[in-house]
This record gives C-alpha cells, sequence and structure tokens, in this order.
C-alpha cells in the first residue's frame, strides 16, 4: 500500500524557500512602485515629518457586538494561522473603533505571539491588496515596540514588514533614533537596519551608509549587508562614503526608485527562474513516484492524497493525471469511486486554476453525481472564464444523469429547471462562445424526457429568436452553431421531434441561401436530412448537389444512398473518377442499385459497357456493381442476363488480371452457350486465362479435349494462342513447365493428328536454338 510522500522529500523545501524570498521580493517591488508613484511629482526632503502621530486612542464608549465577538475569539483563539489572520483583516478593514482597540492591544501584549504575528500579517496583506485603512498612524506605536526587543523572532520580521504599510515620513524619526542610539541592545538596533533594507526610500539608504561607520562592529556589518543586497556601492572609507551619500542626494529619489525597481525585476525573474526549476523537480519526482506504484488501489491512493494537497501546484498535477487515465486509457472507462467525491468537492476551491481544470474533468465524467455542486458553485463563481467551464460541466452532469443506470443518478427537476434557466442566460449573451454553450445544453436537456410542452416551446422558441438576430450579422460561425444545435433537436433521438420540426424547418430551407458560410448549410443540411430524409433529398438533389461545400456534397451523397432512387444515380455516375467524392458516390450508386430492379441493372449494365467518355467507373467498379446485377438475375431467374453479365465480368476479370476469377467465370459462359459453335469460341479465352493464371494441367487437359475432337492446324484459335503466348510470355513466367506439359498430351493414334505433331517439332527447334543461342551468349560472357 502506498506509505506517504512529502514534498520535504522531493525538493518541497527548496522550492518552499523560492516561494517565499519571491514573496518578499514581490512586496518590495509593490511598495517602490507606490513610492515612486508617490516621489515622481517631486523630490521629497530628507527628515521631513509631513505627518504627526495620533492623540491616545479614543475614549467613546461603543458598545461590542456579536460579530466583533467572534472575530476577537478568532484572532485570540482561532485554531490555525489562516483563521487568526483573516479575523485580523476583517476587524482592520471594519469601521468599529472596538476592532482597532481589539487590534492594537494584540499588537502591545506580549503573551499571545501567534495573535500578535496575525496581526503584523493582515497589515502586510491589505497593503499589498491596495486597500485603504483608516487612521494607520495608530499603529506605529506598537510596531516600533515589537522592533524595539530585544529579540530576533518571528514577530519582529512580520513586524518590520508590516512597518511599509506607512509612507517613510510617518516612521522615519523612530526608526532612525532606533538604529543610531547606542544604548539600545545590539538586536533593536539590528531590527532597525532590516527595515531600512525593506523601505523603498533614498533616506533609508542614505541612513544604511552613515551607519557603516557605527562603532557597534554588528550593526556596521549589518548595514553593509544590507547594502549589498541593494546593489548599492559603499566606500571603504568614511570619506569616500561620505560622497556616496552626496551621490545619492544628486541623483534624487525618483532615480533611486527607478534603479532599485529595475534590480528588483531582475531578482524576481532569477526567482521565477530557480522555482520554475524546483517546481518542474518537484513535479518529475511526484511522477516517478506516481509511475512506479504497480498496485492500482495504492496509485488511486496516492493521487487521492495529491488531491487535496495544499499545494495548487500538486493539485494541477494530479487533475492531470487523472485526466490523462481518463482520456488516455480507453480501457479504464470507470473513475475510482475515491476520486469522485474530492473532484466534486475541487470545483470550490479557492485557487482559480484547480477550479477550471476541475471543470474540464467533471465535463468528461457525466457519471459522477456532481450537478447539485456544480450548480452551486456556478451561481457565486466570478471569474468568467471557470464560470462557462462550469456551465458546459453542469449542463453534461444534468443531461447524462437520465442515461445513468449503475448507479442511478438522480437529478431533481428543480436543478433541470435552474440549468435551463442558466442555460438561457449564456443564450441571451453577446459572447459567441457563451451563446454556443448556452445552446449546446438547451439541447442536450431538451433532447430527453420530462420537460412540459410549455417548456419545449419556451426554450426552443429562445433559440429560433436568437439565431433570428444572428442572421443579419456578418459573423457566420455562431449562426451554424445556433443551426446545429437546433439539427439535433430535430433528429430521432430528440423526445421534442416534432416540436422543433414544425419551428426550425423554415429556418433551415432559408439557411440553404446563407453564403456567408458554408458551416450554416451544412447544418441545415443536417435539420433538412434529420426531419424527413426522402423530402430533404428530393428538396437538396436539385440545386446543391455540386454545392460550393464539400461537406454539403458529401452529405447529399450519403444520402442518396440511403434513401435514393433510379433518379439519383445519373448525377452520382457524374460523380465517379472525380477527386475525393469518387468512392462515397459509387458506394452510394451500389446501395441505390442494389435496392433497384433488373430493368435499371440491365440499363446500367450497358452504359458501364459502352466507351463512352462518360463511363468513368474503374475495372474494380464495373466488377462490384456487375456482381450485384450478377446476384439480382440469378434470384430472379433471368439466364439471358446471367450470361451476358457474367460474360462482361469474365472479360474485366481477365482485363484487371484476375485469371483465376475470369476463368471461372468463362467456364459459366461455356456451360450455359447454347451452341457448340458458342461454345467453341469461348476455348481460346479460357485458355489463355489458363495460361495466365497459371494453370498448367487445365490448359493441357483443355487443349487435349479440343484434340479429341480434331487435329489443331496453324491458324487454328487455339495454335494461335499458344504460339503467341510461348513467343510472348508474362514477365518473369517460365513457359518450360508448358511446353513439357504440351508434349506430355497423351494422343491414342498419332498418325490422325500430323498438324499438331508438326506444330510441336516446330516449337521444339524453334525453343532449341533459342536455347542453343542463350547458351553461346552464355558461354561468350565467360570468356
Amino acid at each position: 500500500m502506498y506509505d506517504g510522500f512529502s514534498p520535504a522529500a522531493c525538493c518541497g523545501v527548496g522550492a518552499t524557500r523560492m516561494n517565499v524570498k519571491r514573496l518578499c521580493a514581490a512586496a518590495l517591488f509593490l511598495a517602490i512602485v507606490c513610492q515612486l508613484a508617490r516621489t515622481a511629482g517631486g523630490k521629497v526632503g530628507l527628515g521631513q515629518d509631513q505627518r504627526t502621530l495620533p492623540a491616545k486612542e479614543t475614549t467613546t464608549e461603543i458598545k461590542p457586538d456579536e460579530q466583533l465577538e467572534i472575530n476577537k475569539n478568532a484572532l485570540l483563539q482561532g485554531p490555525s494561522e489562516e483563521i487568526r489572520t483573516k479575523a485580523a483583516a476583517l476587524m482592520l478593514l471594519g469601521e468599529n473603533p472596538l476592532a482597532r482597540k481589539i487590534l492594537l492591544d494584540a499588537l502591545r501584549q506580549t503573551e499571545n505571539a501567534p495573535a500578535r504575528m496575525a496581526v503584523c500579517k493582515a497589515l502586510s496583506q491589505v497593503r499589498l491588496a491596495q486597500k485603504p485603512i483608516q487612521n494607520e498612524a495608530d499603529f506605529v506605536e506598537p510596531l516600533i515596540n515589537i522592533l524595539n526587543a530585544n529579540e530576533d523572532t518571528a514577530a519582529t520580521k512580520l513586524a518590520a514588514e508590516a512597518t511599509l504599510m506607512f509612507e517613510y515620513d510617518l516612521i522615519q524619526k523612530q526608526l532612525e533614533e532606533m538604529a543610531t542610539n547606542t544604548t539600545l541592545p545590539a538586536q533593536a538596533r539590528l531590527n532597525a537596519v532590516y527595515v531600512l533594507k525593506l523601505y523603498p526610500d533614498i533616506r533609508a539608504a542614505i541612513r544604511l551608509i552613515s551607519l557603516v561607520d557605527d562603532l557597534d562592529s554588528k550593526v556596521a556589518a549589518a548595514a553593509q549587508k544590507a547594502l549589498d543586497s541593494l546593489g548599492i556601492p559603499v566606500g571603504k572609507d568614511a570619506e569616500t562614503r561620505k560622497q556616496d551619500i552626496d551621490r545619492l542626494q544628486s541623483q534624487g529619489p525618483v532615480a533611486f526608485l527607478r534603479k532599485r525597481l529595475i534590480r528588483l525585476e531582475t531578482e524576481m525573474r532569477s526567482l521565477d527562474t530557480e522555482r520554475s526549476s524546483w517546481r518542474t523537480r518537484y513535479l518529475s519526482e511526484l511522477s516517478k513516484r506516481y509511475d512506479s506504484i504497480a498496485d492500482e488501489t495504492a496509485k488511486t491512493d496516492f493521487l487521492a492524497e495529491q488531491l487535496v494537497s495544499s499545494d495548487q501546484i500538486v493539485k494541477l498535477w494530479a487533475l492531470e493525471k487523472v485526466y490523462q487515465s481518463r482520456v488516455g486509457s480507453p480501457s479504464k472507462t470507470t473513475l475510482p469511486a475515491k476520486l469522485g467525491p474530492i473532484l466534486i468537492s475541487l470545483i470550490s476551491d479557492q485557487n482559480g486554476s484547480v477550479r477550471l481544470r476541475t471543470a474540464d474533468l467533471l465535463s468528461l465524467m457525466g457519471e459522477l453525481n456532481s450537478a447539485e455542486k456544480l450548480l452551486e458553485q456556478l451561481e457565486s463563481e466570478r471569474d468568467d472564464e471557470v464560470k462557462t467551464k462550469i456551465f458546459v460541466a453542469l449542463g453534461v452532469a444534468v443531461s447524462s444523469a437520465s442515461l445513468s443506470t449503475n448507479p442511478p443518478v438522480k437529478i431533481s427537476p428543480e436543478i433541470r429547471d435552474r440549468t435551463l434557466a442558466w442555460a438561457a442566460k449564456f443564450l441571451s449573451e453577446t459572447d459567441p462562445q457563451k451563446v454556443q454553450k448556452g445552446a449546446e445544453v438547451i439541447k442536450k436537456l431538451l433532447e430527453q424526457n420530462g420537460l412540459t410542452s410549455d417548456q419545449i416551446a419556451k426554450y426552443l422558441g429562445l433559440l429560433a429568436e436568437k439565431y433570428r438576430r444572428q442572421k443579419t450579422k456578418a459573423e457566420g460561425a455562431l449562426r451554424s452553431e445556433l443551426l446545429s444545435a437546433m439539427a439535433g433537436l430535430c433528429a430521432q433521438r430528440s423526445i421534442c421531434r416534432v416540436e422543433a420540426a414544425k419551428i426550425f424547418k423554415p429556418l433551415f430551407e432559408e439557411a440553404l441561401k446563407d453564403e456567408g458560410t458554408d458551416l450554416a448549410r451544412q447544418a441545415a443540411v443536417d435539420g433538412l436530412i434529420n426531419i424527413d430524409r426522402p423530402s430533404a433529398l428530393s428538396r437538396l438533389r436539385k440545386d446543391f448537389v455540386n454545392d460550393p461545400s464539400s461537406i454539403v456534397r458529401k452529405k447529399l451523397i450519403d444520402l442518396a444512398g440511403e434513401v435514393g432512387g433510379q433518379e439519383d444515380l445519373a448525377w452520382l455516375a457524374e460523380k465517379i473518377g472525380t477527386t475525393g467524392e469518387d468512392q462515397p458516390a459509387w458506394q452510394a450508386m451500389l446501395k441505390i442499385l442494389r435496392r433497384s430492379g433488373l430493368d435499371t441493372l440491365s440499363e446500367w449494365v450497358t452504359r458501364f459497357g459502352s466507351d463512352s467518355s462518360q463511363n468513368k467507373a474503374s475495372l474494380e467498379q464495373k466488377i462490384s456493381f456487375l456482381e450485384i446485377a450478377e446476384q439480382k438475375a440469378l434470384a430472379e431467374n433471368k439466364p439471358a442476363m446471367l450470361r451476358s453479365v457474367r460474360g462482361k465480368l469474365a472479360e474485366l476479370y481477365s482485363a484487371s488480371g484476375q485469371f483465376e476469377q475470369a476463368a471461372k467465370y468463362l467456364e459459366f459462359v461455356r456451360q450455359s452457350a447454347q451452341t457448340a459453335e458458342e461454345k467453341q469460341a469461348i476455348l481460346p479465352d479460357l485458355l489463355d486465362a489458363y495460361l495466365r493464371w497459371p494453370k498448367i494441367e487445365l490448359a493441357a487437359k483443355l487443349v487435349e479435349t479440343c484434340l479429341i475432337e480434331k487435329d489443331l492446324d496453324p491458324n487454328s484459335a487455339i495454335v494461335r494462342l499458344i504460339d503467341d503466348y510461348l513467343c510472348n510470355p508474362p514477365a518473369g513466367a517460365d513457359i518450360s513447365p508448358i511446353v513439357q506439359a504440351l508434349f506430355e498430351i497423351e494422343i491414342k493414334n498419332p498418325q490422325s493428328r500430323p498438324l499438331w505433331l508438326g506444330q510441336l517439332r516446330r516449337w521444339a527447334e524453334r525453343l532449341g536454338k533459342a536455347a542453343g543461342s542463350d547458351e553461346s551468349k552464355q558461354s561468350n560472357n565467360k570468356s
């Protein structure tokens, strides 16, 4: 069984560090951008204090409300960091003065470190979200006090980052006093150096340069390290460093911030690259581990664990594996039962990418009972792309429920009706993709039973009206999609096909004239075919057998094959020999001919036997047709037609090199011949078929039969055919066995067949000379 797998065991620690670094860089990046915007209009003087600290907190007595008490308890006693931080953020953005007092008290106290850290985090989050905080100066004093403590903890780092919410003017005095006050503990001064490093302000950088000369070696070293991390060069002596300060002051705050911004952008790109590398390694290790698990149950357990991971990248990896298993393995049509509920729950995941991929997956898994959860998320979803995907998955879930049998999935009429209402909303949109999705879902749900006649009429009417509004627009793709949905509702499987046909048939006929897009005519043809196939063929053969759209032509050809008659054979025959339509047209003709009577078959036997330039059928096509005619003549006992057809088949088989079949049909013709002369006339062709098959024993037997009847002189058809064959044998053929078989024919009275014996001697002499000539050539070549 699966024994667990953690990110830390597979590069996860490195990736986590990259994330932390990048978040810090992003925070600084945003702070610099904001500061750059503030300072771009004019230079900010050093040492200016443009704000005053607030008076003591208000003493106005306000009664606490119930929600505030809940938030307070969550901050002070919340079970997780996320809950505590969220509670702090809610109070921070609220207007209740008591909420502000709770936050300030949490910062000032020292007994509840998690609550203090939560407030600091909330301050940073609100700043990054660029949401305004009323009376933000209230927080200066408690944050400075945290930094002033002789501690280097996570709380002090969070407090340092929280101070970035203030403009430097507001905190400059307290911060720089802390950094330069030699009576303070060294750690408090180091905390101030850390804040100075974070601040995107030229004055903070200047203060750091001055601290390089500090008497406390730890403070001096920290300042030097901070400047190095900022990419600010510092001289080796006090005089040079004074020049560095002058240089910074002369370039001004805007140029300083721009340089720092460029540096941070470079660092962030580097961190992104490094993070991507760690992520790739981690996911590669995940894949290796997954692929190495042989047991299917353990494999499922592994995927289930990754699907509930706190890391969105891991969730997306797991979702991709589920997708590959579903789409890439046709044998695995059933989703493991353990994964179904997890996938359904992920549709409400906090991460939009996870919801998007989950919706894609659920649209392939109609067997899951996901409709209620999808509908719930659809109604609260804010991301437009995700919303559309969820809607598509919802349509699949609701439409598939009625088809589900093992186990059966029950969908309430309310969910179906609400889904249809959403489909109407999508249909009414201006975005073509949304309209198409709305039309598709309406089609799926109206195809099924369970709707009232009023509901059917309403949604059929919505589709028709939407199409009418699109007719005048240049964009034809959406018209085509609407027509396609309408055509589907006229198909045999649709419960409302009769009602749909009444409303949509005039629209289909009108759409046949749509010259804006072939797709519209194609969908219109589908609609008419779905409504009444014979009627559609009668309508379409008049004007559309040579339509510009190859798809329309192909649909018409196929329709003729299914329901066409004798009147369709002529136009189908014109397509024989044309590129792309030859085989479909021929197959359609064969289907019609199989349904036709002997009179029609006889007519086309004559047509295909003519040498007309319009007769473009290949040998193979003619053979397949004549085989149909043969079977029909046999079934209806028409011997004259049968002889004619078999004679033509023998010719075609011989012409196509199928001499075995040619011999078979020549035998048929010989057996059915009415007179001895007719039988005799067939023998040369039959002998030729035997020789070229080759079937030497049958050829020799036929010659023997002829010799029994009479002697064969050099001018007889049999002798001339043999002579021609021996003189011009097929490429690669060996005539020796044939000659030997001819010489071995037993003649009871040789004196009665002198002409034949004389012919044998002439062949022997000729072949002997030829053999001698070949031997002479070979001898000369050897010498």
